[in-house]
């Protein structure tokens, strides 16, 4: 975090800096999975008033109305005519959220589906949190746990600074949740290269040291997914992979 104007900075200094950016290791589509299973098929995708992803097959339009089946939401979805129901918004095919990608993306402090800005730590912080998908491929599980660890990591080294309870990057986001994520990420670190606690400190403290002269290199914050793209592929190539994926 030593570089000024970094991302890692900003997340000692001012976290609450981060929520209009994008950061590496961040699910930054709440729906990219979604999309990225069905980017062959032909349906359109739709948010119902609650913002609950829903599809509309075929020519996209809306022609039925149904309620929407997320737990405790049952707002009206689709609609009659090609005329979308009250408060539903569409998003688009996947090759049009595709291009756009940047305007269909969450910024900030996203991990799962958008859920964490708004919910418990503790709540569905487990493995399939991990599964982070980009342009054309998913994230090694082991970028994503480095990137969230150092993260975490600076998170609660800057709540420690000031005193803080709470960590400003997310609501409800308290210091104690940040170090419980912390170690949930360094548990799944070690339990996916299947290493000693030791070898895995070691490592890290490796890290550390080539990444100081790539934050420099990425210069300031990530205003658009392609600059964190290209951060989180420099830093696998010249870090993570390297050190922690070579065997």
């Amino acid at each position: 975090a030593a570089s000024p104007g970094s991302y890692l900075w900003e997340a000692l200094e001012n976290p609450a800096s981060l929520k209009n950016v994008f950061l590496p290791g961040m699910v930054w589509d709440e729906g990219q999975l979604i999309y990225q299973a069905m980017r062959a098929e032909r349906v359109t995708w739709w948010r119902c008033p609650n913002g609950h992803l829903y599809s509309i097959g075929e020519c996209g339009g809306p022609v039925v109305q149904t309620r929407c089946t997320h737990p405790g939401c049952n707002q009206v979805i689709g609609g009659l005519g090609h005329q979308a129901a009250r408060g539903n918004r569409r998003l688009g095919t996947f090759y049009e959220m595709h291009k756009d990608k940047d305007v269909h993306s969450t910024r900030g402090y996203v991990i799962s589906g958008g859920g964490y800005q708004d919910t418990q730590a503790a709540d569905g912080y487990q493995a399939a949190s991990y599964s982070v998908a980009r342009s054309g491929y998913v994230m090694p599980k082991e970028s994503v746990c480095f990137f969230r660890l150092l993260l975490h990591l600076v998170l609660l080294a800057g709540a420690e600074l000031r005193a803080a309870p709470a960590v400003e990057v997310a609501r409800r986001l308290g210091a104690a949740d940040v170090a419980n994520r912390m170690e949930a990420d360094f548990l799944h670190l070690k339990q996916s290269l299947q290493w000693s606690t030791n070898e895995v400190i070691l490592a890290l403290h490796m890290a550390l040291e080539r990444l100081g002269p790539l934050l420099s290199m990425a210069g300031g914050l990530f205003e658009t997914t392609a600059q964190c793209e290209r951060f989180e592929t420099l830093i696998e190539e010249q870090v993570i992979r390297p050190l922690f994926l070579s065997a």
